[in-house]
């Protein structure tokens, strides 16, 4: 689901960042 749309990805990168973090 991540690799759908630019505004998706972005979601999906800060999300995996926060979770990271």
């Amino acid at each position: 689901m991540c690799i759908f749309e630019g505004y998706v990805v972005s979601v999906c990168g800060i999300t995996a960042l926060w979770s990271l973090t």
